[in-house]
């Protein structure tokens, strides 16, 4: 059972990515799950995570309309981005070294999807790395202002 995205949701937003989603609505279901658990660990939490589910939200009950589409579209970003790289990314690190005294990662692509960063800003869910406050508040007030779907070019 998917709680942040639905099957529909995937399927909208790779409309036009040139990647598709699985054919089996099993594989779907399991993929949008996977996603979930890697987004939700990026989001900030509070207390104890849900008892059904183990995520730190729920939709319905937990987050404004915004928020929630917003969750549900980094939760397609993160499954584009699996989709894209193939399951045999995630196997492993992908990073060939790391470096201080910011430790910063050098080498392969990040675990994480880069649109992910970019469906969360501004929704206060999450700590959005490598957007400056300026490009977070932007996001933040398009958002607000009836922007449903925030791509990066």
């Amino acid at each position: 059972m998917t709680t942040y995205a639905q099957s529909d949701d995937l399927t909208a937003y790779l409309l036009d990515s040139g990647v598709s989603p699985p054919a089996d609505s099993l594989a779907v279901d399991r993929l949008i799950s996977r996603c979930e658990i890697d987004v939700d660990s990026l989001l900030i939490g509070f207390g104890v995570p849900n008892d059904s589910t183990g995520l730190k939200y729920d939709p319905s009950t937990d987050l404004i309309a915004f928020q929630a589409a917003a969750l549900s579209r980094a939760v397609c970003a993160q499954a584009e981005y699996v989709l894209t790289q193939g399951p045999g990314f995630f196997v492993e690190g992908q990073y060939d070294s790391w470096q201080g005294p910011d430790f910063g990662a050098k080498g392969q692509l990040p675990y994480f999807g880069p649109r992910v960063a970019l469906e969360l800003a501004g929704t206060g869910l999450a700590r959005t790395p490598g957007l400056s406050s300026i490009q977070t508040s932007s996001l933040a007030t398009s958002a607000r202002n009836g922007l449903t779907h925030i791509r990066a070019n």
